[in-house]
């Protein structure tokens, strides 16, 4: 029942809100709603040109050659992005995949300001945070110029806000096929193994999976201020209201014509 899976949800929420991923907007200026509104099916642009962490110019189609997972983070980030991508590097250490070989990882910062000196720095932290040994090739850090990335951030839907000086965005890894195919999308800031693996799989399969974590993102209002999710109690209580009114409309329905029902029936007549 509806009241049933808000409580679940309630119970299952943390103690402290949850931090929000990075603001997702088509542009960081044009005070959009900070969201990811999927395009499951659709393509990434694999001509857009970035610079990778040597300062290269590079394209996507050179490096989405095998299943992807996409990252759109910006490297200054106070908030998400660096426990996003700690999450990433802790469930990566689990997953049974090759790194290099079954999957790459890119990371796209959407700030246009930030330059490759800063991407290799991040780099070389990340890589460090593994347990075990991880390919450079296997996860490169780009940045680039504001069309190629409005591009990218437009074929996903993700959409961000700056605000007071800090942009506001969502948390999330999209999966691509080795074609650039948006597969999966996975929202939050730690992640299964299971689904890790299984999404990568998919990935290679080109097979496209719904998003695991939609009901999360449905329950939690972003705050762009404190860069966080909190609870929308007013969203989920107002669901839950209107799914009871049907509730109890279908059942008095029910009940109503099975006594017209009845009532229609020919009485069998009385023994004499």
């Amino acid at each position: 029942m509806p009241w049933v899976a808000g409580a679940a949800l309630m119970a299952a929420a943390p103690a402290r809100p949850v931090e929000a991923p990075a603001a997702v907007s088509t542009s960081p200026v044009d005070g959009g709603e900070v969201a990811i509104v999927e395009h499951l099916g659709g393509t990434v642009p694999l001509d857009a040109v970035f610079r990778d962490e040597q300062g290269r110019p590079v394209t996507l189609r050179s490096l989405i050659d095998r299943p992807t997972i996409l990252v759109l983070v910006y490297y200054r980030c106070p908030g998400v992005c660096s426990p996003l991508m700690s999450g990433l590097v802790e469930v990566l250490d689990k997953v049974a995949r090759v790194p290099g070989r079954d999957y790459r990882i890119i990371s796209l910062s959407f700030a246009e300001t930030e330059k490759p000196a800063l991407a290799a720095a991040k780099k070389a932290n990340y890589l460090a945070a593994f347990r075990r040994p991880f390919p450079a090739d296997a996860w490169r850090f780009l940045t680039g110029a504001k069309e190629p990335i409005r591009a990218v951030t437009d074929s996903i839907g993700f959409r961000y806000q700056l605000v007071d000086g800090e942009y506001a965005h969502p948390a999330v890894l999209v999966f691509l096929s080795p074609q650039g195919r948006i597969v999966r999308y996975m929202s939050g800031l730690t992640f299964l193994s299971f689904d890790v693996h299984m999404a990568i799989l998919e990935a290679a399969a080109g097979r496209i999976s719904p998003s695991i974590r939609g009901a999360l993102l449905y329950c939690y209002r972003y705050d762009p201020k404190r860069q966080a999710y909190a609870f929308n109690i007013l969203r989920v209580a107002g669901t839950s209201a209107a799914a009871g009114v049907f509730l109890v409309v279908g059942a008095l329905t029910w009940v109503s014509a099975r006594r017209r029902r009845r009532g229609c029936r020919p009485r069998a007549p009385r023994p004499p």
